[in-house]
């Protein structure tokens, strides 16, 4: 603040008294430098020559040249209403509504009174004098207003706001881009309004990186029960410090605005104090998910107020796909030579199989293999032949013409005459439990500030009938039709596949049932995930609580953010915590692209 001469002229010209501030950050706004006769306080445009934040402190002295030598002038401060300002000719009070200034004036009729005091001690307007009985004023009928943040508050500029359904309450926002297309959306606005409309007011703010409120395992919540456990960085917070700084100035309507930069990981948060006073807004520190001021008092007080807890969501586009009918799913060939079987208990033939079979394995009990229009149960089988149940005439079937079926079924609808499914639709993969929801029960993402949305253009069930999917998973993509997948650094825009696929690869589809199941290749990070929809029903009895398609869904889809077997929870197969475990909410609360 530059120094302040207001001055005080005697009927003798020579005769002049001025005020001045002891410092130019004494917390008190004089706006004005001569004298002022207008003291109307009117409520629809609060203007004032005086102003002061609730709490500020500014100290003064008066001035006397040329006045009556070796005498002492008395000055009056007075106000129109009590309890606004506080006078005092101490720094530590105490402070009251009106005081004597004295200033001594020496043998040459100069002088200086003793430090004396304002304060702002109750919000509000009033009207200031300063005069002497000889009707001299530093200040006459000097309009004064004490103001306070009266609140902060959130405001959306590109990108809806609501309410934060999660711990800690508060809001959401969702930044990024709502289509391929859309401009990215990381902006959001505070606003800080004082308790009267009073412009061109200082006011202070300090963003700050408050604790998670869903947990303080380090696992996901690194600092405990402390601040500074973002995942993301943002211009508007010290990535290191967890707090920004900034200072504006109040438009005509008594509001500062700012304007602030969200981070894009989700179950970030963010909350914003503001006060008036410079000292108040620099002594604040993070509280657990509050703030507290340099007294230890959390926020809100009367002098420094608070924002609700603004938390990052994330949205991930989810295209779902699934193959076509099912088509050419068995083996034909022709019967080289039979023979008779003596390892069963029962009687049983050796089919001998012309040029072998690629994959024998696969056929085992449960299978079957027809031969002119007659069906025979298969009990065993391997990559030259099967056997079948039964004592077949070896002239009879040689050279002959054969189907060969093993026990695929998804509809699990054919009992003993299994056709390979022939004809019948791969399913659409169940994301019942990644519904476009916030209930946890409904949508196992949630709980990582996580919405799938289903808002993608790709046409369902156009995938061409592949019987076992490729062991390599970059051959994936060929098979795929993810018409709406997005380079790998699109960070803005998340998209993910998902396939109602058959099979995996031939050495995972659990024919025979020793293939090893856990091994199998079934997705591809950061593009898409299968569900295997012949391996949730086949009749080896893989079905269980935790193989069921809704869990296979979220399992896979949980693989794309970096979710791995070992993490435990739902991504650990067998385990009955049909949620993410820590680990897994960590990588997902992480990840820069699923």
């Amino acid at each position: 603040m530059a120094a302040l001469y207001l001055l005080a002229s005697s009927p003798v010209a020579a005769q002049q008294y001025k005020m001045v501030p002891l410092s130019d950050k004494s917390g008190i706004q004089v706006d004005r430098m001569t004298q002022s006769s207008t003291a109307t306080l009117t409520k629809a445009t609060v203007t004032a020559d005086l102003s002061a934040c609730l709490g500020s402190l500014g100290g003064f002295a008066i001035l006397g040249f040329s006045g009556p030598p070796n005498t002492t002038v008395v000055f009056k401060v007075t106000q129109t209403a009590s309890g606004i300002l506080g006078f005092s000719n101490s720094s530590t009070g105490p402070f009251t509504d009106t005081i004597d200034i004295l200033v001594p004036l020496d043998a040459t009729g100069n002088g200086e009174s003793d430090p004396f005091y304002l304060k702002g001690v109750g919000l509000g307007q009033t009207v200031v004098s300063i005069c002497s009985d000889q009707l001299r004023c530093v200040w006459n009928q000097v309009s004064s207003i004490v103001v306070n943040v009266a609140g902060v508050e959130w405001e959306a500029v590109n990108g809806p706001l609501d309410n934060n359904p999660n711990a800690g309450g508060g809001l959401r926002m969702f930044p990024g881009k709502a289509t391929a297309t859309d401009t990215d959306k990381t902006t959001v606005m505070i606003k800080v309004a004082l308790s009267s409309e009073f412009a061109g007011k200082e006011v202070y703010v300090k963003a700050f990186d408050v604790d998670d409120p869903s947990t303080d395992n380090t696992v996901v919540d690194r600092d405990g029960s402390g601040g500074v456990d973002n995942n993301g960085t943002t211009p508007s917070i010290n990535q290191t410090t967890g707090i920004g700084i900034g200072t504006g100035v109040t438009g005509s309507d008594g509001v500062a605005r700012f304007t602030f930069q969200v981070s894009k990981q989700p179950g970030d948060n963010f909350r914003i104090a503001g006060a008036c006073i410079l000292g108040d807004r620099d002594g604040l520190t993070v509280n657990g998910v509050g703030v507290k001021d340099g007294l230890g008092q959390a926020l809100p007080t009367d002098r420094a107020k608070i924002s609700p807890i603004l938390t990052v969501w994330r949205r991930v586009h989810i295209e779902v796909d699934s193959m076509g009918a099912i088509s050419g799913n068995e083996v034909t060939g022709v019967i080289k030579r039979a023979s008779k079987n003596t390892s069963f208990s029962f009687d049983a033939t050796n089919l001998f199989i012309q040029g072998g079979l690629t994959d024998g394995g696969r056929f085992e009990l449960g299978s079957r293999i027809v031969i002119d229009g007659v069906s025979y149960p298969v009990a065993e089988g391997d990559k030259k032949s099967v056997t079948v149940a039964g004592t077949i005439d070896p002239k009879l079937v040689k050279g002959k013409s054969f189907v060969l079926y093993d026990d695929d079924d998804i509809g699990d609808n054919n009992d003993s005459m299994v056709d390979g499914d022939q004809g019948e639709q791969v399913p659409t993969p169940d994301t019942s439990m990644l519904q476009d929801s916030d209930d946890p029960t409904k949508n196992i993402f949630a709980a990582a500030y996580v919405r799938p949305i289903y808002d993608l253009t790709g046409n369902q069930n156009d995938v061409p009938f592949v019987a076992n999917m490729p062991d390599d998973s970059s051959s994936f993509l060929p098979i795929y039709r993810f018409q709406a997948q997005q380079p790998d650094t699109e960070l803005s825009y998340w998209t993910v596949y998902l396939l109602g696929a058959y099979q995996p690869a031939i050495a995972h589809d659990n024919d025979p049932v020793e293939d090893a199941y856990l091994g199998e290749v079934d997705s591809i990070r950061g593009v898409g995930a299968n569900v295997f929809s012949e391996l949730l029903t086949d009749h080896e009895g893989l079905v269980t609580q935790t193989s069921s398609p809704a869990v296979v869904a979220a399992h896979e889809i949980g693989h794309l953010f970096g979710g791995q077997h070992t993490d435990g929870g739902i991504m650990t197969t067998g385990n009955s915590d049909l949620t993410f475990s820590p680990t897994t909410l960590n990588a997902i609360r992480m990840t820069n692209r699923p």
